[in-house]
């Protein structure tokens, strides 16, 4: 579950946004994130289109979060924090504790 420290955190990073920093390394960012998702979806033995149906996205969205193609609204990356049953930290930490 993500308490409001992690909601915090992540609102912060997704912050980020603004800073020269993040608009010239964003495909990174994303990417990281991306990673994480990838991981954290095959340790719980579940496969795109069974995180598509919990998000009510299709399978292809899934892709491209994994792919760091498109952004992760902060709402869904919520989801699969618990969905996962991870912090918000494992999520942005590209899968490494």
């Amino acid at each position: 579950m993500i308490d409001m420290k992690q909601r915090l955190l992540l609102r912060s990073l997704y912050g980020i946004k603004q800073s020269s920093i993040y608009r010239k390394d964003k495909k990174s960012f994303y990417s990281i994130i991306g990673r994480s998702l990838t991981i954290y979806r095959k340790r719980v033995k579940m496969t795109q289109r069974g995180v598509a149906k919990e998000l009510g996205v299709k399978p292809a969205t899934i892709n491209d979060y994994e792919k760091g193609r498109v952004r992760l609204p902060l709402d869904r990356a919520l989801i699969l924090c618990d969905l996962f049953n991870i912090g918000i930290y494992e999520l942005i930490s590209g899968g490494f504790e």
